[in-house]
């Protein structure tokens, strides 16, 4: 089996430097290089990291050394990069959401089952040892009937980011496949939002979901990027799952260092989530036998609950998904 595998990054934007510091922070890869539309960002980049810069991503492709790409660029240009990327042999790590629509999910869903080669959504959150833990209870059975799932977000970005749907689809993709993650499937879903903060005032900019299952269990999922919580016990990013028999908490809070240069970057959670997802993409590319915790088909269905909760806030109702 091979020890290690050369990396490129697509993509040199505010999350590619959490991608690019995990990575160097990883035993057996090499950060070779990195693309981005913008020639004087990509030469800046490559300077600060060392790594050779691409004019191009069919360059990057084209070379033979590069055995994976993560693609962070706009999530406009993901299937595009992707399915090219599949097309030339390389592994995959694709930032969320991972495509514009469910219609382009599923040419890129097509494109993968046709590559022999990982294609692995950067489904981040969910690869934290906590969240890990909790969810090997919870299959266990320990903690009982699930009876409520929490999982909250407060992180203040910029008014001016605002458009209508960043809030739904940057954001609470990470409260569906969390959810998914934890819980499986719900039945149905309403939700509701509103603008206080953003310049569109078009755009929510806070998002309240609640989804039910069958089981009886009820999930509750908050994401906001209009306030920071700074009261004395943060609800910066959150989750908490109760059942009959026990329960779960876990905090980003719980561990916090540094400068918040962009929000989040001071919460260990939100910096380690990388490391951890990029182990987890390494070990999938090194050996076959090794499979995402968060695979396209997890994607798929992250989506068909986004699309639903997208027509319960339009139309103010309860809505069926249909999986």
């Amino acid at each position: 089996m091979k020890q290690a595998i050369k990396i490129g990054l697509i993509g040199t934007g505010g999350v590619a430097h959490m991608h690019a510091q995990g990575f160097m922070s990883q035993r057996n890869v090499q950060l070779v290089g990195a693309y981005s539309r913008n020639a004087e960002k990509r030469a800046a980049f490559s300077q600060t990291y060392g790594l050779t810069a691409y004019d191009s991503v069919d360059a990057m492709l084209a070379d033979v050394q590069i055995e994976a790409v993560a693609i962070l660029s706009p999530t406009p240009t993901h299937v595009e990069y992707a399915t090219a990327a599949l097309k030339a042999g390389k592994h995959v790590l694709l930032e969320k959401p991972v495509a514009a629509s469910s219609a382009e999910l599923e040419t890129l869903c097509a494109a993968a089952e046709a590559a022999n080669v990982v294609c692995m959504p950067n489904h981040n959150y969910i690869y934290s040892p906590e969240v890990q833990r909790a969810r090997d209870y919870i299959e266990r059975g320990a903690l009982g009937k699930l009876s409520s799932l929490w999982m909250i977000y407060n992180q203040k970005h910029w008014p001016a980011m605002g458009a209508p749907g960043v809030t739904l689809w940057e954001l609470c993709i990470h409260h569906a496949y969390t959810l998914l993650h934890l819980a499986g499937r719900p039945l149905r879903v309403t939700a509701t939002g509103s603008n206080v903060f953003f310049d569109d005032p078009q755009a929510d900019d806070q998002i309240s979901i609640q989804a039910e299952y069958e089981s009886g269990l009820i999930a509750h999922l908050w994401g906001c990027f209009s306030v920071d919580d700074r009261t004395s016990n943060p609800w910066n990013v959150m989750f908490k799952v109760l059942g009959t028999e026990g329960g779960f908490s876990h905090s980003w809070n719980d561990l916090q260092f540094g400068d918040a240069a962009q929000p989040g970057w001071d919460l260990a959670g939100y910096r380690d989530s990388f490391k951890y997802a990029q182990q987890r993409f390494i070990e999938c590319c090194l050996d076959p036998a090794v499979q995402p915790l968060s695979t396209l088909a997890d994607t798929r269905d992250a989506y068909k609950l986004l699309d639903a909760v997208a027509l319960a806030i339009t139309q103010r109702r309860w809505v069926e998904i249909e999986y």
